[in-house]
């Protein structure tokens, strides 16, 4: 008997066992054949166990993440091909970094100076390193400048007393022209000893303080080595005129300072002249007091009742501007219309209901019911009631007829009904016993009644009140002679009116706007005048379309990439004619802007290919291949579009690899018998892939070349079934 070891060396497999039937010469029953394979299980497979990703290693940029991978049997146990990876790379985002401008040009024009450029720390999460923080300022020479050079001074231009001598100045040196302020003089004064001169001394004051006088002042001849001309002396005395003498000016008076109460107005007074002062004694007044007139006030009166008893209501008081000539200021109008609070409204408070006031039948029975404020009496329409009937059950009772008419047909009589017992004579209390006669008033015998007079028709001027006046009887049975009168007239003084003050100025100077005025009520009775007729107190005013601003088109960016400067047109235009205005006509605040920042695209000088590590090769063994990230990077490694990297020869992103590897061989055993005696059935073999002298996994031989391990196989048409045979089966193999 062949007998064959589990599939597997781990996990679940399966093992063999030789079937054959034996006995006679006919064929076992294939349909009871017993199973030729049979499941194993070889224990579970060592597994790679990987652990939780490490951080990144760096905070910014380019790192890796770790993490701890180890096989669950032991190292060596787990097939190092399907080891997971124990780090890659991570980029938790840009690092922070220096963004320099262009350089400015430099300060001078030659010799030492500087230039500026601005720098900024822009991108990634945090602040940039201030250790390689970039220079903003940097030296610049653009060669020597240009200095002035002087020649001899000449001989002096005279032979005594005050002359001038002269000397050669030139540019030389550097480029471009010398400094105009830095120039040496070309003349200079020279005295070569006093020359025979007059001697003035200085004019004295004028012997007047105002209008015509004199001066004098001393003249002599001194130095030099003769006499001094007579022809040429100088007067020794003139004539002088200070002006006319001053005197005070006044202008006009200004306005009173105030419209109504005392104010002050003011004029000016000055002297005529600057130099000389007027008299101080003789000043004319520069300020006055001044009275236009009485100021309006506004004048309140005593305030009405509440509009209501109790809870939340309103009250009135009148509200008038009087005095002066002028009007009071609407914006201090005391208020005509005021909340008010009696206090709390009063409600019913009902207590428990009393025991039935009989034992039996119909009864009743009570409860107590009070009004909560006793200032104020509660709403009668809204009592809770304070009696009620209940039922006990019936109990014999006194029956009554209807009441027999009036013995009178006005005045008092009396009236008669039947009265018995419901239960038979002498069953019902005869206490309770009903009347069986009463007295009855067939009504007053018939007058004139009258009810209150109703409130006059109109609240002001003349009106009507009414009331009403009928007979108690039949109406034709009393008098009409003595019949009071229904109607009366009423008057209760002079209506209210609405007075009308002048409208204001529109409150804009162009565009839509409002005006006001005051509206007030003059009334000589206690009345309102009638706010739904009042006037309008503010009225929409157009005193035409205003100014604004217009744009024209925006130019180009001034810069293809990074940030730039573009620029527009922005004028005030009036609309009815359409002509260009001063731009103090519009309003500034909403003046649009006439330049902005534009940025077409970043700008990446350092852009180009960045390559990342190759990665492992698609097959163990023969030719496959292997490929690595390329991106369009900048220096600091973030990505940027690949357009940025266009003028650039794109490196290759994937490789051939293992050309050099040797697959193993796939070794082929022998096909097993077929699995069916009769019928369809299957065939198998082991493969195996032999490496380097050793049997090793499938990804160490071409899986493209792995032969068949199964296939189909047919013993032709089974037999009839017989009971005469049996199956015969050999032991299990040993794990």
């Amino acid at each position: 008997m062949h007998i064959f070891q589990c599939s597997v060396t781990c996990g679940k497999g399966w093992r063999k066992r030789s079937v054959r039937c034996v006995g006679g010469k006919f064929r076992c029953d294939y349909r009871n054949q017993p199973d030729v394979y049979t499941m194993c299980d070889m224990g579970s497979c060592p597994v790679w166990r990987a652990g939780q990703w490490s951080e990144c290693s760096v905070s910014c940029g380019n790192g890796k993440i770790e993490r701890r991978v180890e096989c669950s049997e032991g190292s060596g146990k787990c097939d190092s091909r399907t080891k997971p990876q124990a780090s890659r790379s991570c980029n938790p985002g840009r690092c922070p970094e220096w963004i320099v401008g262009d350089w400015s040009q430099c300060s001078v024009s030659c010799g030492n100076g500087k230039r500026e450029r601005t720098v900024k720390c822009s991108g990634g999460r945090g602040r940039c390193d201030s250790r390689s923080e970039p220079q903003a300022t940097t030296s610049c020479n653009l060669g020597p400048c240009p200095e002035w050079k002087v020649g001899e001074w000449s001989q002096c231009s005279v032979s005594c007393g005050n002359g001038k001598k002269e000397r050669a100045i030139e540019c030389s040196g550097g480029r471009g022209k010398c400094d105009g302020r830095n120039k040496p003089q070309s003349t200079t004064s020279c005295n070569l000893g006093s020359c025979p001169e007059w001697k003035v001394g200085d004019w004295s004051q004028c012997s007047v303080s105002c209008g015509d006088g004199k001066r004098k002042r001393t003249v002599e001849c001194s130095g030099g080595r003769g006499k001094c001309d007579a022809n040429t002396e100088p007067q020794d005395t003139t004539s002088c005129n200070l002006g006319a003498c001053p005197v005070w000016k006044v202008g006009d008076w200004s306005q009173c300072s105030v419209t109504c109460g005392d104010g002050s107005r003011e004029r000016r007074v000055e002297c005529s002249r600057s130099d000389v002062s007027c008299d101080a004694n003789s000043k004319p007044q520069a300020k006055a007091r001044c009275n236009p007139g009485a100021c309006p006030v506004w004048q309140v009166g005593q305030w009405y009742q509440c509009s209501v008893t109790c809870g939340i209501g309103s009250r009135r008081r009148a509200v008038i501007c009087s005095g002066g000539r002028n009007k009071c200021d609407p914006k201090g109008r005391p208020e005509d219309i005021s909340q008010c609070n009696p206090g709390a409204c009063p409600e019913w408070k009902a207590g428990e209901w009393s025991k039935c006031s009989v034992t039996c039948g119909s009864g009743s029975k009570q409860r107590r019911v009070e009004c909560s404020r006793s200032d104020i009496t509660c709403d009668p329409a809204r009592k809770p009631t304070s009696a009620t009937r209940c039922e006990l059950g019936a109990c014999p009772k006194w029956e009554t007829g209807e009441w027999s008419l009036c013995s009178v047909t006005c005045g008092d009589g009396r009236k008669q009904r039947p009265v018995s017992c419901s239960a038979g004579t002498n069953k019902c209390d005869p206490k309770t016993k009903p009347q069986s006669s009463v007295s009855c008033n067939a009504g007053s015998c018939p007058h004139w009644k009258v009810t209150k007079w109703s409130q006059c028709s109109t609240t002001c001027d003349e009106g009507v009140k009414e009331r009403v006046v009928v007979c108690n009887g039949k109406a034709t049975s009393c008098d009409a002679a003595t019949k009071p009168a229904n109607k009366a007239t009423c008057n209760l003084g002079q209506c209210p009116e609405w007075k009308i003050g002048e409208w204001s100025e529109c409150s804009v100077t162009c565009g839509g706007g409002y005006k006001q005025r005051q509206i007030e009520c003059v009334s000589g009775v206690n009345a309102s005048c009638d706010e739904g007729a009042k006037p309008a107190e503010k009225a929409i005013c157009n005193l035409g379309l205003c100014p604004r601003w217009n744009t024209g088109r925006w130019t180009q960016c001034s810069r293809t990439c990074g940030e730039g400067i573009k620029r527009r047109a922005v004028g005030c235009f009036s609309m009815r004619p359409r002509r260009l205005l001063k731009e103090a006509a519009c309003d500034a605040k909403l003046r649009p802007s006439s330049r902005e920042v534009c940025k077409l695209k970043e700008c990446y000088p350092d852009a180009k290919w960045r390559k990342g590590e190759w990665g492992k090769c698609s097959v163990y063994c023969g030719l496959g291949d292997k490929s690595r990230d390329i991106w369009c990077g900048i220096k600091n490694g973030t990505k940027v579009p690949d357009e940025y990297c266009a003028n650039e020869h794109k490196p290759r992103s994937k490789r051939s690899c293992n050309k050099k590897r040797r697959c193993g061989e796939w070794e082929i055993g022998l096909w097993s018998a077929c699995s069916k005696t009769c019928g369809e059935g299957a065939i198998t073999r082991a493969i195996r892939c032999l490496h380097q002298l050793e049997y090793k996994g499938d990804t160490f031989c071409d899986s493209k070349t792995r032969p068949l391990d199964k296939q189909r196989c047919d013993k032709g048409t089974c037999p009839p079934l017989l009971n005469l045979y049996h199956w015969q089966t050999s032991t299990w193999s040993q794990v």
